[in-house]
């Protein structure tokens, strides 16, 4: 009951004070911060992998009927990249989410089951144009015009005081990335910032642009687990 009343105190005081991103600390209640969704909510999910975050929030909400799940790849290469789609996208099938594939989060709007559809929520994890460029700065160049891509593209498909999540990794090159620079030349305000906890999303595991390679890919979440979610609004 006590930690009960402590989450109510600290959910009412992240309402009165938003957290400013220069005094986030990694240790301590003032860093959390969990997104709240609602079955009354269109929300679109843009990159799945697996499908896992889709199914993660499908499963709190106990409904698919509002969620649009898109990924980039074929359902043909999506299932060879991430065997544990599969699964995850059944459940997302029985739940009466939309399923998608082939999406290119730059051109949401020429997307047929798309261009009529308006969210109050469009979210993009860990974002990459898992290319492989090992030159650094064109890598960053490459990242950034993804992200403002994103950004033009999605702003067409947001209801009124929608909002679009992006969660990325911390420290280089992601920092060089400038997320928040990218959003306001698109007209774009970050409203908050916030520490992304895998732990929130119960069944979630991060997969790679590249796909999923057991051995050789982290199974655990390790890869993400120093990670920021910024939360964007129109200008």
């Amino acid at each position: 009951m006590a930690k009960q009343k402590l989450k109510k105190a600290l959910q009412q005081h992240l309402k009165a004070k938003p957290v400013v991103q220069k005094t986030i600390k990694k240790k301590g209640p003032v860093s959390r911060f969990k997104p709240q969704y609602s079955v009354e909510e269109n929300i679109l999910f843009i990159g799945e992998g697996n499908f896992s975050f889709a199914w993660a929030v499908c499963e709190q909400l106990g409904t698919g009927e509002h969620l649009v799940c898109t990924c980039f790849d074929s359902e043909k290469v999506l299932k060879e990249k991430y065997e544990d789609a599969i699964g995850n996208i059944e459940q997302l099938q029985f739940m009466e989410a939309q399923i998608l594939y082939g999406v290119d989060c730059t051109k949401l709007e020429s997307f047929a089951s798309l261009k009529r559809r308006r969210f109050s929520k469009i979210i993009f994890n860990f974002p990459h144009v898992g290319k492989g460029i090992k030159d650094q700065d064109r890598n960053i160049r490459a990242n950034q015009e993804l992200i403002q891509g994103f950004f033009e593209s999605a702003q067409l498909l947001l209801e009124e005081k929608g909002e679009i999540y992006v969660t990325l990794k911390s420290g280089e090159p992601y920092d060089s990335w400038n997320i928040k620079n990218i959003a306001k030349s698109c007209e774009l305000r970050c409203t908050r910032s916030f520490f992304f906890e895998p732990s929130d999303y119960p069944g979630y595991q991060h997969r790679r642009t590249i796909g999923f390679s057991e051995g050789l890919s982290a199974a655990d979440n390790s890869e993400i687990s120093n990670s920021k979610t910024f939360i964007f609004q129109t200008a």
